[in-house]
């Protein structure tokens, strides 16, 4: 039997655990992560549009998401005292793939890493990766690292953004668009590596090296 797709899912967490939300079959997808928790998220190749990730003191989570299938979707991250986050987003374009990143933070020391990779083969993909400290919300940290690997830089676009309103926080962004070194494939092939087994193993460098279970993506790429 098929499954269901329902509007939007809304899911409390307040012990630590792993979840797949491809065991979610809905459009938006809402996490409420209760106070001094940790939560690890693995997603791919879903086909959900918005997620929300509420994170309560002293909460801890991490997202591994990956996507293949040409699906645009929204992440927002909404940070409360002493709560972190990592996002980890590898993108592999064959049509457009749009994201869209939020993440907030709302109250003191809070800390957010965003790491955001993409191959394009075809079509085209952009990251609109935005960080906000918001009033009061001193001490806290938010970085960004995005890459997308090209030929063509004119289906490539990064817009890294950082909104602050209060001090002292530590925030920081890098943005890279283009295509691998020719050093660096002339080097694999000077080891007896085929260019096109070169560049396939450099794809896959990028997209799982920040992965906690790699083996889960590898052979989608």
């Amino acid at each position: 039997m098929n499954k269901i797709t329902v509007d939007k899912s809304i899911i409390n967490i307040d012990k630590n655990q792993e979840i797949n939300t491809n065991d979610y079959n809905c459009n938006e997808l809402v996490f409420n992560i209760g106070e001094n928790t940790t939560v690890f998220f693995m997603d791919i190749n879903t086909n959900i549009r918005k997620y929300i990730f509420n994170c309560g003191e002293n909460s801890n989570i991490e997202i591994n998401k990956f996507n293949s299938n040409d699906v645009s979707y929204s992440i927002d991250i909404n940070l409360y005292k002493r709560a972190s986050s990592k996002l980890v987003i590898s993108t592999v374009a064959t049509n457009s793939n749009n994201v869209d990143i939020n993440v907030y933070h709302k109250e003191e020391n809070s800390y957010s890493k965003c790491i955001n990779n993409g191959i394009i083969k075809s079509g085209s993909i952009l990251y609109n990766v935005n960080g906000i400290i918001e009033k009061n919300s001193i001490n806290s940290t938010v970085l960004q690292e995005s890459k997308i690997i090209t030929k063509d830089v004119k289906n490539a676009t990064i817009k890294p953004i950082l909104i602050i309103n209060e001090t002292p926080i530590e925030a920081n962004h890098s943005a890279s668009i283009g295509y691998y070194n020719e050093n660096d494939l002339f080097y694999l092939e000077s080891r007896g590596i085929e260019r096109k087994t070169a560049i396939e193993l450099l794809n896959k460098g990028i997209l799982t090296s920040n992965f906690k279970y790699k083996d889960k993506i590898e052979n989608l790429i």
